[in-house]
């Protein structure tokens, strides 16, 4: 309890699901994205895509990434499991892992991933 019977919430996860509550243009959830690492980024971003609001991101997705790392959709790939099966974001982001893996640039462990021979990936 603060002053004046205020409540405060210090807990990252509660944090991270109060402010998904908070109406998010898509220009902002980039901002949230390419900031550093903080402890309710994470719950944030896995309750907006829990809740279908990370759907204006699978056209960003459609974009070339100039990052050689593909930070922006693996960042993104982390919170597929929580987003609705008909979300559109699913599928944006499995072509654009699969675009990733099918690239001639990639180290070994992806070229083998393009082998099409069965049981070459485990």
């Amino acid at each position: 309890m603060r002053r004046n019977n205020r409540l405060a919430f210090t807990h990252p996860i509660l944090t991270g699901a109060l402010a998904a509550q908070v109406a998010f243009i898509p220009a902002d959830i980039e901002q949230i994205l390419n900031q550093p690492e903080w402890a309710g980024r994470d719950a944030l971003l896995a309750n907006l895509a829990a809740s279908s609001r990370l759907d204006a991101l699978s056209n960003t997705l459609e974009q070339p990434e100039s990052d050689p790392r593909y930070h922006r959709t693996l960042n993104i790939s982390r919170y597929i499991r929580v987003t609705p099966r008909t979300s559109p974001l699913r599928g944006a982001v499995l072509r654009s892992l699969a675009a990733i893996v099918r690239l001639d640039t990639q180290p070994m462990a992806c070229a083998c991933a393009r082998d099409q021979r069965p049981g070459a990936i485990w």
